[in-house]
């Protein structure tokens, strides 16, 4: 009987409309069975005549109530950043499978997000295909490919936001698709891209895309931050050996 009185919790969520304002959905508590006393009523109805007992029932409170995710000060769009990458490669369906598992996280003041936690291991079992993935040096094909244009996107947003980076790993290659000297590469375990929200409010994480463009948007309050982005002159420059083949 289970399916038939118990009820999930639903958590509260997020949700932007086209002028950027964050409305939020109310939360709804869930039932479930409360099997102690549900078992306690059992006993003692088989003590009794008519053998009766109820089915004693407990309200479950959702991960994340109304009155939180209001009290979280989400008020508005505090950063954006859009890349573009190469129309119709196995790597944009990459990129769209990992900005659709982040799109709508939440974090609350304090907590950092970390994409290799929240994507776990590139396998295709796990949904990511085959595609291009700098190897010592060289373009070899392996599962979560192009990842890592998202993970320079997402940083490019956390760092206009002024949100704290905590780890951050540039490529080894240059893509002029990305902006000098401000990009990100992940693997998994390690590389990661770590940031933290480092204010007041809540921050939550929304993305958006097209065969053409991946975008990431942070809404919530940052305390007013503003970010100026510098590149340094190229220095060091050092010769590549010649290898003949």
């Amino acid at each position: 009987i289970r399916p038939e009185i118990e009820r999930e919790p639903q958590r509260a969520t997020f949700v932007v409309d086209a002028k950027n304002q964050v409305i939020v959905v109310p939360s709804a508590p869930g039932t479930r069975i409360d099997e102690e006393a549900t078992l306690q009523e059992l006993l003692e109805a088989a003590t009794r005549p008519d053998r009766r007992g109820r089915i004693v029932l407990r309200e479950e409170r959702p991960e994340l109530t109304t009155e939180e995710a209001e009290g979280l000060g989400i008020r508005h769009l505090v950063a954006r950043f859009t890349t573009y990458p190469p129309c119709c490669q196995p790597r944009v369906k990459n990129i769209h499978f990992a900005a659709s598992q982040v799109d709508g996280v939440v974090l609350r003041p304090g907590e950092r997000f970390s994409l290799n936690e929240h994507l776990g291991p590139r396998t295709n079992e796990a949904g990511f295909l085959d595609a291009p993935t700098i190897v010592r040096g060289k373009m070899e094909p392996s599962p979560g490919g192009g990842i890592s244009q998202f993970a320079t996107t997402l940083f490019n947003a956390a760092l206009d936001g002024g949100y704290e980076i905590v780890q951050r790993q540039p490529h080894t290659f240059y893509f002029s698709r990305y902006p000098e000297g401000h990009e990100a590469t992940v693997s998994y375990p390690e590389p990661d891209l770590v940031f933290r929200n480092d204010t007041k409010s809540g921050l939550l994480i929304k993305t958006q895309y097209t065969s053409t463009y991946i975008r990431v948007l942070l809404y919530g309050d940052n305390e007013g931050r503003r970010v100026e982005r510098k590149v340094s002159p190229r220095y060091d420059f050092v010769e590549p050996p010649i290898e003949y083949v």
